[in-house]
């Protein structure tokens, strides 16, 4: 995640030139931290944002923003300083400059961009597998509890161009001199060195961003690759990001690690409240969970532990985000599975050789791949520091790496007085449409608005809520502990219908018919 309060440019970026020593002893000439676009930048929109972002205590005071020797834009001082162009910028080479000057003192930097030819106002759609892409992330968010993204434009443009970067300079990305993230200045497509840069560049005016690229498999495989990984799930899960654009380039072969793809998300702080809510995955009575983290993320989570080896189990994370949260310990962590614990590495910001990339969050990571069918118990205790002071906790929570069950064998069956619906007995339970068994005592199902994996059954006076890939679910608002999960998505899930007939307060007798099974 690079977040403006947070983010560093290059050494080649910090550059200052003081006339005064400023008179005031309490405050000290700025320095340039980041600039947006950064120099050498190809601009592939003909109105992009400048931005200066200054660092050290500023005195009162103003700046001014020329273009090609031209004043273009003068204000107060502002540890963040941003300006959108009121005339489009032509194709070719432009001089940027940045004055800033208060009480005894003077600072200045000048530095080049270039605008391509057939450069766009702005990126005017998004492809359509991008809306495949958002449903994709947007699942696992909805079962992590949080809002889903929406498509942002900028984002988009910033997400296929550097798909296209790395396509284009495949073979010098080989190496792995630079990081996949970055860009190197002179190289086909340039942008911008840092994702941030690059989402700046095509419009981006959020509070930061973060990108997940993968490579030589499509989409969902991405999206599954990334949230069954550690530090790239964070790119997802963050409550934080609240829109995103997509990118993909090149054709997958044998000697290529392509298609190349890239999701660039878009952060803002004021998602992120309350900060200390954690954010748990695998989510709390998640079914279906992948059993084994397979070697592959970059940089390498295992490279912590000297003796860890792949395959390792699957990662278990729990997460502070927010820019008010500035410390974590853990005094505890444990995985059980039948009453035995299982051996995992404790992965922390005290232990971790990244701590950029682990951020506020800790991991749990079975040192084997977990068993199959099996329901698994995590916990975590320690605490959190915001800007209060330490604050303690303590959570526990149960997910499986069974599967939703599958509907087998069809049945017809009349729920009361009502027509034949079709219905599934499968080992044992009998699955009947949620609506079906609803609509005879007036019920209703409403679907969320926000977590679209979630609905909630209204009857007998009770409020059910449940999600078809969860045993966790809640009764008139108290967490309950499905025996069976439901079977099937879609807006008429199957569900077992004794249990939620009888969480529901509902006496519904169910009979077989001869007749065929009614289409559901």
């Amino acid at each position: 995640m690079n977040r403006i309060p947070l983010a560093l440019a290059a050494a080649a970026l910090v550059a200052a030139a003081f006339a005064l020593t400023p008179r005031e002893p309490d405050f000290a000439p700025p320095s340039l931290a980041f600039v947006a676009p950064q120099p050498n930048a190809q601009l592939m929109l003909a109105r992009v944002p400048v931005s200066l972002h200054l660092s050290g205590r500023l005195p009162p005071g103003r700046y001014a923003l020329l273009l090609d020797g031209r004043l273009a834009a003068e204000g107060a001082i502002a540890p963040v300083v941003r300006y959108l162009p009121d005339l489009p910028l032509k194709p070719g080479r432009h001089q940027l400059s940045a004055y800033v000057f208060g009480r005894g003192y003077a600072w200045n930097y000048t530095w080049h961009v270039f605008v391509v030819r057939g450069a766009q106002a702005s990126v005017r759609t998004w492809a359509a597998s991008s809306r495949g892409a958002l449903a994709d992330v947007n699942a696992y968010r909805a079962l992590a509890g949080e809002r889903p993204m929406v498509l942002d434009i900028p984002l988009e443009g910033a997400s296929r161009a550097h798909s296209d970067f790395f396509y284009r300079n495949l073979g010098r990305y080989g190496t792995l001199t630079i990081s996949v993230h970055q860009e190197q200045s002179g190289w086909s497509g340039y942008v911008g060195r840092s994702p941030y840069s690059r989402d700046v560049a095509f419009g981006f005016n959020g509070d930061g961003d973060s990108e997940v690229m993968a490579f030589g498999v499509p989409i969902g495989q991405a999206v599954q690759l990334w949230i069954d990984s550690i530090y790239h799930r964070f790119g997802l899960i963050d409550p934080g990001l609240v829109e995103m654009g997509y990118g993909i380039a090149g054709k997958s072969s044998e000697s290529q690690d392509l298609p190349v793809t890239t999701i660039d998300a878009g952060y803002l702080a004021s998602a992120e409240v309350p900060d200390r809510v954690p954010v748990l995955w695998p989510a709390r009575g998640l079914v279906g969970v992948s059993r084994a983290f397979e070697e592959g993320e970059i940089p390498d989570p295992l490279a912590n532990f000297p003796r860890a080896h792949y395959p390792a189990g699957y990662p278990i994370t729990i997460s502070f985000f927010g820019e008010r949260v500035s410390g974590l310990r853990i005094e505890s962590a444990s995985l059980q599975a039948g009453g035995a614990k299982v051996p995992a590495y404790l992965l922390t910001p005290q232990n971790e050789q990244n701590p950029e990339e682990l951020g506020m969050s800790a991991a749990l990571i079975p040192k084997s791949p977990t068993a199959a069918n099996t329901v698994y118990h995590a916990a975590f205790k320690g605490s959190y520091r915001d800007l209060k002071g330490w604050h303690s906790f303590s959570y526990a929570w149960s997910f499986s790496t069974s599967a939703a069950p599958a509907l087998k064998k069809a049945v017809a069956l009349k729920i009361a007085q009502g027509p034949a619906v079709r219905g599934y007995l499968t080992d044992g339970t009998l699955y009947v449409p949620v609506r079906s068994l609803l609509s005879t005592r007036g019920g209703t199902l409403v679907w969320s608005r926000s977590n679209p994996d979630f609905a909630t059954a209204l009857a007998g006076g009770h409020e059910l809520r449940f999600s078809y890939r969860s045993f966790a679910a809640s009764l008139d608002g108290r967490p309950i502990t499905l025996r069976h999960v439901p079977a099937s998505a879609g807006k008429d899930p199957y569900v077992p219908a004794q249990e939620f007939a009888s969480l529901l307060g509902l006496r519904l007798p169910l009979a077989m018919t001869t007749s065929p099974a009614a289409s559901t």
